[in-house]
């Protein structure tokens, strides 16, 4: 007679948790608008970006270039909406949900890369710098060749390393001499006080990126 144990509740969740990516944000197509206004025509493109947290908030919004300041829209921590999971291959996003005018959307999941919302549109992922460090997602962004969004500016020095007196600080003024010494890091006393946004900083040197202050991303 076969036995079947039942699951503990935080195995599932864990299990289900993993079928999206929290360390960037997923992007979608673009999408052209059209707004005529006192006889004028005006037209652009819009994308939507998508960031999930591993406590059921997501943020989102609207932008009309890739070339967007992740800072400044990572730290809309107040505008937070929620999602949850319908089942295993499916979320719901759920637009200001303590208000009376709260909406909901739909998304099928892929994959854990790629999103598919109601009108069959796919949102991909995208890795950023400096939310929540994953090698392998990291690696494969590298692979791909993709300039890298970064949550935070890696010049803050006290975001890459726990113990300041430990780096050369004063030598660490610009973002070609911060991929330098990265690059070449090899003192264990320095690695050993290095934070997570600190090793995707050093991976990124490594493989020929260094931060573009204009951007606000890594690029090669």
């Amino acid at each position: 007679m076969a036995i079947y144990m039942r699951q503990p509740l935080k195995c599932l969740k864990n299990n289900i948790m993993q079928r999206l990516l929290y360390s960037g944000f997923y992007l979608s197509p673009p999408f052209p608008w059209e707004d005529a206004h006192a006889s004028h025509l005006f037209k652009g493109i819009n994308y939507d970006i998508y960031l999930f947290t591993k406590n059921f908030k997501v943020l989102s919004q609207s932008v009309n270039s890739l070339d967007f300041d992740f800072k400044i829209f990572n730290e809309r921590k107040s505008n937070f909406d929620e999602f949850k999971f319908v089942d295993n291959f499916s979320i719901e996003v759920t637009f200001n949900p303590t208000s009376k005018f709260s909406a909901q959307k739909l998304f099928t999941i892929l994959s854990p890369k790629i999103l598919l919302d109601e009108k069959l549109n796919e949102y991909h992922f995208k890795y950023t710098a400096g939310i929540d460090f994953n090698e392998q997602y990291l690696q494969e962004a590298i692979a791909r060749g993709d300039d890298i969004w970064a949550a935070s500016n890696p010049l803050e020095l006290n975001l890459l390393f726990k113990d300041l007196s430990l780096a050369p600080v004063n030598s660490l003024k610009t973002s070609e001499a911060l991929a330098n010494y990265l690059k070449n890091l090899n003192d264990p006393a320095v690695l050993n006080k290095i934070t997570g946004f600190g090793k995707e900083t050093q991976v990124l040197s490594q493989n020929g990126y260094i931060y573009n202050s204009t951007t606000k991303m890594f690029i090669k």
